[in-house]
């Protein structure tokens, strides 16, 4: 009971501070409140240049193309939000960000209008004979931020869309070549569908 109340408290505290980009403090008092709005999700392929811990967020990790091959441990998904930024009170167009994070000093990111109901992880080849092709993988996928937090709680703590989420494997897959399919669904009915192309395992 006392794990599972500390993942869904580090479930909490990832997706408020991704929902916030970079977590920065705006600059001013006197700024409108904002709120955005999700349009879509995209996802990139990282590889850290050590195996991946609760500190790999304060690493830089380098892109890498469809095929490549990487250690498992050092792999991470990045899903970014495309998302618009209104002003609370009229519903005016302020932004229109791709990929935008927060920093210092910056004009407050706002919160979001969705909320996050459920994502799933699944491939296209078996990853292990527990897990076959299609099988739901959310529970092997963890948060960088908060390692102890696997992608599957994400849909059940629903929080606010997140801006960014960075994914991690926590098991070894046994097969080598995949390809993988996140299913990210929001609260106002919209799905995104999201695949990584081929990832080939050292």
């Amino acid at each position: 009971m006392i794990i599972t109340i500390n993942r869904l408290i580090a479930v909490c505290l990832s997706l408020l501070l991704a929902a916030c980009g970079s977590g920065s403090a705006p600059c001013g008092n006197n700024e409108t409140a904002k709120e955005y709005l999700v349009n879509n999700y995209q996802v990139k392929l990282v590889q850290y240049a050590t195996p991946i811990d609760n500190q790999s967020e304060y690493k830089i990790p380098v892109t890498i193309g469809q095929g490549a091959a990487v250690d498992w441990n050092k792999f991470s998904l990045e899903v970014m939000a495309d998302f618009q930024t209104y002003n609370v009170n009229n519903s005016d167009l302020l932004t229109i960000s791709l990929f935008n994070a927060a920093k210092a000093c910056s004009p407050n990111p706002g919160t979001a209008k969705q909320k996050l109901k459920g994502i799933s992880i699944t491939s296209s080849r078996d990853f292990s004979r527990q897990y076959p092709a299609g099988s739901d993988l959310a529970n092997l996928f963890s948060l960088i931020e908060f390692p102890y937090a696997p992608a599957a709680d994400f849909g059940k703590a629903s929080m606010p869309a997140p801006k960014i989420i960075k994914l991690y494997l926590v098991e070894r897959p046994e097969g080598k070549q995949h390809n993988f399919t996140i299913t990210l669904t929001l609260d106002d009915q919209k799905t995104f569908l999201l695949s990584t192309g081929d990832v080939q395992f050292n």
